[in-house]
């Protein structure tokens, strides 16, 4: 039974809300509060109720109240060291080990009061990389957990359901968001066949984490070593459980007939390394969890080969991976609007860059798992994925409430000026387009009465005082 009541007074430390890089987390807490929200606003004398555990929190037992990773990370001795997580899980989470270091960031700072949900968190400083002639995004970017299905032409049933936003089949065969509109493209006499309906949606992540939720428990711990023997401080291999789950979640309740789900390793730019890591991050997550059937298909956003200018060559010493922001809001056309509330998104590619925290291993595929690759290369290759090379570009406003700057490289003779995008600093939040100093005198909202709450600052708003009700 979940301590509701620990949850709300807990649920204003999750700062990481406002972090302008952080759309999975807002996404994710946007589903629960949808399908929870009642529950959590229950009087404090009704009897308590069975939740999964909020985003950002874990919960170890029924009367256990939930909390934050970084209140039990800061008793650690090596909290400096420790104190900058991501969440493997985006809800449902049980123990802090599902809380892992961040990799080694570019530029990177530590929050030891802002843990992040999703691996984008970690990041703090994004450069802006544009295709040829200025072309924009393709529409898996405006997605926080973008995802795929394949439908043959003639099953125009569950076409027609999907297009009405059918909530049934939404929320028990799709596991998709309603609240974010699909986009469907035709494609013709390709290797998927004659002709097929491209559906690009929302994962419903906190429904496809329900339906193995048993599993997980019982299963928990194996996976998180088998994870972490194989992720080598990348991150790739656990970006790859979740919505690995939505799409066995999907095949579970949907006949490959009607449609097949194909899920984004989100955020991850493929190489040689990240491909290989999450073919065999699939392998293990499927054998411990008991799932049974072939892997099902997945794809990157953005490969490796695509970044090709003398901006790769700055970061070639350090053999850096990338990661690539979705769903991030534009300052331009919203510059009224909240994170949450975006209707335009940022039109350009945000790539933060990032180093393995250990001597990566190469992983040897086994002949199955070569033809997973392949599957996913073949993939790629029908929707262009790669196709175009990127170049950094100074010719977009930074996203919603990040700092635009620029830092001089020097290469042989070429001077170039780079457009870098970051958060504020720590101990700073963003005000009137600048980054400003946050008050953090302890506890100055109780020196005024013990009924209030001194809130710290988070990415874009200071210190509050927050008033409880008797």
């Amino acid at each position: 039974m979940a301590n509701v009541k620990a949850m709300l007074q807990l649920f204003h430390r999750s700062g990481v809300a406002d972090h302008p890089l952080s759309s999975d987390y807002r996404r994710t807490m946007q589903v629960y509060l949808a399908k929870y929200g009642k529950d959590l606003n229950i009087e404090t004398d009704a009897p308590a109720v069975c939740l999964p555990c909020p985003p950002n929190l874990f919960c170890t037992g029924n009367h256990n109240p939930a909390v934050p990773p970084a209140m039990r990370s800061s008793s650690s001795p090596n909290a400096s060291i420790t104190g900058h997580f991501y969440g493997v899980l985006p809800a449902a989470a049980s123990t802090d080990k599902w809380w892992v270091p961040c990799p080694q960031t570019w530029n990177a700072h530590m929050y030891p009061r802002r843990t992040s949900v999703g691996l984008s968190s970690c990041f703090h400083v994004s450069e802006v990389w544009t295709p040829p002639a200025g072309d924009t995004q393709s529409s898996p970017f405006a997605f926080a957990f973008p995802a795929i299905l394949l439908v043959h032409a003639e099953n125009t049933s569950i076409i027609t359901s999907i297009v009405n936003i059918d909530q049934h089949v939404y929320s028990t065969r799709l596991f998709a968001n309603s609240v974010e509109a699909p986009v469907l493209k035709k494609i013709q006499d390709t290797a998927l066949g004659e002709t097929v309906w491209l559906v690009q949606l929302e994962m419903d992540t906190v429904s496809a984490v329900a339906q193995f939720s048993d599993m997980l428990a019982r299963k928990g711990d194996a996976l998180l070593l088998a994870l972490h023997a194989i992720d080598q401080a990348t991150g790739a291999a656990y970006s790859t459980l979740v919505p690995l789950l939505w799409a066995c979640a999907v095949r579970n309740s949907t006949p490959v007939q009607l449609a097949v789900p194909v899920f984004f390793i989100p955020g991850i730019v493929h190489s040689v390394l990240t491909e290989r890591i999450v073919v065999r991050a699939v392998t293990e997550i499927m054998a411990i969890l008991e799932i049974a059937g072939p892997p099902p298909l997945h794809i990157f956003q953005v490969a490796s080969q695509q970044i090709t200018t003398t901006v790769a060559a700055l970061h070639a010493s350090l053999e850096p991976l990338f990661f690539v922001h979705n769903n991030v809001c534009d300052a331009y056309y919203n510059p009224e609007q909240s994170l949450s509330e975006c209707p335009t998104k940022f039109a350009a590619t945000l790539l933060s860059s990032y180093t393995s925290t250990q001597m990566t291993a190469g992983i040897r595929l086994s002949p199955v798992e070569k033809q997973v690759r392949d599957a996913s290369h073949t993939l790629q290759d029908i929707l262009r994925i790669g196709s175009d090379a990127l170049t950094e570009s100074s010719d977009f406003m930074c996203p919603m409430n990040t700092l635009t700057a620029r830092r001089k490289h020097v290469r042989g003779r070429l001077s170039l000026n780079i457009q870098t995008c970051a958060v504020c600093l720590d101990a700073q939040f963003w005000n009137q387009n600048q980054c400003q100093a946050c008050d953090t005198t302890p506890d100055v909202c109780e020196a005024y009465t013990s009924q209030a709450t001194s809130i710290p600052c988070s990415w874009t708003q200071d210190l509050l005082c927050e008033i409880s009700t008797p």
